[in-house]
C-alpha cells in the first residue's frame, strides 16, 4: 500500500481544505478556549485532589459526565453533528471490531509491562488501589473509568475537538495537536499517580517524561482509530480495555515478578 493508498485509508486524504480567513481566525479563537477548558478543568481539579490527598470518589465521576454534557452541548452550538463527532449511525461495527483488536493488544502489552517492570524490582503498586474489594474495582472498572473517562475523553477530544482541529488543520496535524493536548490534560494527575506509586525516586523525571509520552502515543492511537473508521466507539472501547489493563494490574500486582 503506497503512501496515498495509507492516507485514504486512514482517512487522512480527500478532506475538504482548513478554514481561512475571518473564519479561521473565530475557528482559532473558540479551539483555544476549549483547550484551556479541558486543561484548567483536567489539571485544576487534580491538583485541588492532590492537595487534598483525596482518593477515587464518585464525584469526579459526576464532574465528567458533567463535562461531557458541556462538551456534546459545546458541539450543538457550534452545530457539528453527530458524524462530524464520529457518533454517526454508521461505521461504528468496523470501528468496533477494529477498537477490540487494538485494545487487546495494548492491554496486552500493559499487562506485560507491569508484570516484568524494567525499572523496578518489585510490583508496581498505588495506594488508593491496593486492597480495593472485587465490587468496588468493578464499579470504577464500569463506572468512573468506562463512562468517566474513555467516553468522556473520546467525546471531548477525539469527538469535538478532532473535529475543530481539522477544520484548522485537517487531518493529520489535528492528529498530532490533538495527541499533544491530550498529554498535556494528563499532566498534573500523571505527577501525582507517579509520586504516590513505588517506583524509584531518582527515575522520576525519566519516568514522568515516558508516560506523558505514552499518552500522547495513547492518544495518537485513538486518533488514528476514529479517523480511520470514522466512529468514536472503537476508540472508546481501546481506550476503556488499556486503561482497565491498568488499573487491574496495579489493583491486583503479580507478586514475586522480578527476584
Amino acid at each position: 500500500m503506497g503512501r496515498g493508498g495509507l492516507g485514504r485509508w486512514l482517512g487522512l486524504a480527500g478532506r475538504e481544505r482548513p478554514l481561512a480567513g475571518a473564519a479561521a481566525r473565530r475557528e482559532w479563537a473558540t479551539t483555544a478556549a476549549l483547550i484551556a477548558a479541558l486543561l484548567a478543568y483536567a489539571n485544576g481539579g487534580a491538583w485541588l485532589a492532590t492537595r487534598r490527598e483525596q482518593e477515587l470518589a464518585m464525584g469526579v465521576n459526576l464532574a465528567h459526565l458533567a463535562m461531557l454534557g458541556l462538551s456534546l452541548g459545546w458541539a450543538a452550538v457550534e452545530r457539528l453533528g453527530l458524524r462530524a463527532l464520529g457518533l454517526g449511525s454508521q461505521g461504528w461495527l468496523r470501528s468496533l471490531g477494529w477498537g477490540l483488536v487494538v485494545g487487546l493488544l495494548g492491554a496486552l502489552l500493559i499487562r506485560l509491562f507491569f508484570t516484568f517492570p524494567l525499572v523496578s524490582r518489585e510490583a508496581v503498586t498505588v495506594p488508593e488501589f491496593r486492597g480495593l474489594s472485587r465490587a468496588r474495582l468493578l464499579w470504577l472498572l464500569g463506572g468512573q473509568f468506562l463512562l468517566g473517562s474513555a467516553v468522556f475523553e473520546e467525546v471531548a477530544f477525539r469527538g469535538l475537538l478532532h473535529a475543530k482541529l481539522v477544520r484548522l488543520l485537517g487531518a493529520g496535524r489535528a492528529l498530532l495537536a490533538g495527541s499533544a493536548v491530550f498529554a498535556a490534560w494528563h499532566l498534573v494527575i500523571t505527577w501525582h499517580n507517579l509520586r504516590r506509586s513505588n517506583l524509584p525516586r531518582p527515575l522520576f523525571p525519566l519516568l514522568y517524561i515516558g508516560a506523558l509520552g505514552a499518552l500522547f502515543s495513547g492518544g495518537l492511537l485513538f486518533g488514528l482509530l476514529r479517523q480511520a473508521t470514522g466512529h468514536l466507539v472503537g476508540s472508546i472501547l481501546a481506550h476503556w480495555l488499556m486503561v482497565a489493563s491498568i488499573v487491574l494490574a496495579v489493583a491486583r500486582p503479580r507478586q514475586g515478578a522480578r527476584a
